[in-house]
């Protein structure tokens, strides 16, 4: 009887080791940056539109990006770098975010937190009275329509675009043929 209980006690305490050590490691991987939702599980898009008045005159501009997390893990601070057509452009977003000042009149969107398996959405929007002209290699009158996307990551890399999905609603001005090249 007394090799009983040292031997019950000895099992115990290696199996709340164990717990302890199996605990303790799936915290270390929910903490790690491997917790987060990989960039090559992750895409964006982009709809583009614009109105344009009876008189056919810039009235507002607005570019909608929505960023997918098909992983199982949620995405944080996953950066979209747009440029405004105007300073004054109201950014909103579905999820929490921080928005800030960037270079040559960029804006950066920081959303916190993306689920998994869901997206969220960057609204840029505006009232304009005249749109900038874009740089054309072909000539003639070409105009940028509504706010760009310049980038869109995470901390592990650049989130893929995915070009299918993109949907552009432009209502062009007169002389604009849509055809230049930037």
């Amino acid at each position: 009887m007394a090799a009983y209980k040292p031997d019950r006690f000895a099992r115990c305490a290696s199996v709340a080791a164990i717990a302890v050590s199996a605990a303790s490691a799936y915290f270390t991987w929910a903490r790690s940056p491997f917790f987060d939702a990989p960039p090559v599980h992750m895409a964006y898009w982009q709809v583009e539109s614009n109105t344009l008045t009876e008189d056919k005159l810039p009235q507002s501009a607005e570019l909608r990006v929505v960023v997918a997390n098909n992983s199982d893990r949620p995405a944080k601070n996953v950066l979209v770098v747009v440029s405004p057509l105007s300073p004054t452009a109201a950014i909103a977003c579905s999820v929490n975010y921080e928005v800030l000042d960037g270079p040559k009149g960029s804006r950066l969107v920081t959303l916190e937190r993306i689920p998994p398996k869901s997206i969220a959405e960057v609204h840029v929007s505006g009232d304009v009275k005249a749109y900038p002209e874009r740089f054309s290699w072909m000539g003639g009158a070409k105009f940028r329509y509504c706010a760009k996307v310049e980038d869109v990551q995470t901390e592990f890399g650049p989130v893929r675009c995915d070009y299918p999905k993109c949907k552009d609603n432009t209502q062009r001005l007169p002389g604009d043929d849509g055809q230049s090249y930037l």
